[in-house]
């Protein structure tokens, strides 16, 4: 299967999970060290807007900078994804004494053209626990960006812009509370 490649000046939605849908997150410590890895290789390249980690998989809403400056090479653009992956499989491979390869590859992603889509992107991911039956609400999932988009503590997320496709925060969550009800009958 060939994989498009991730080019820069457009938005992805790019997820990833466990070889054989293994468990990549057992703990906390472990989302927490995902997350601390994704501020030192993700976010210092690409702009994020959202992401979910779950128990076997992870998604995320980005953006690739045509020209990213914010650190010298060789940590540039999508190189940094291949680098965050990398970096973790190793450190939770020692955590749990395991060996191999962690995630699938290559990771999957799907290029985002028009603003609906987006919205519509950014909700799936936020719902991605409820799906997956670990939350009855977008509230009760800690290991997603939906907290640090409706609240006002510092946050390396794009969370201004995300905020204003949806026309604020109050839209923002009725958004996402009407899509629930939606979905709950069409179940």
């Amino acid at each position: 299967m060939q994989i498009a490649p991730i080019v820069p000046g457009f938005y992805y939605h790019v997820f990833n999970q466990g070889i054989n849908k293994e468990k990549i997150f057992r703990h906390e410590e472990h989302y927490l060290k995902f997350l601390s890895l994704c501020e030192k290789y993700l976010f210092s390249q690409v702009d994020v807007y959202a992401y979910c980690l779950m128990p076997n998989h992870f998604h995320f809403l980005i953006f690739i900078p045509e020209h990213p400056e914010r650190v010298p090479p060789p940590f540039r653009g999508v190189d940094s994804i291949g680098h965050l992956f990398n970096a973790y499989a190793q450190w939770y491979n020692k955590q749990i004494n395991r060996t191999g390869s962690l995630f699938r590859k290559p990771f999957r992603r799907k290029h985002i053209n028009d603003e609906n889509y987006l919205m519509q992107v950014l909700y799936y991911i936020h719902r991605n626990p409820i799906h997956h039956k670990f939350a009855k609400s977008h509230m009760e999932w800690r290991f997603s960006s939906y907290h640090a988009l409706i609240n006002n503590q510092p946050t390396l997320l794009k969370r201004e812009e995300v905020l204003e496709w949806f026309g604020g925060r109050t839209n923002f969550i009725n958004y996402h509370i009407a899509q629930i009800e939606v979905n709950e009958i069409d179940i």
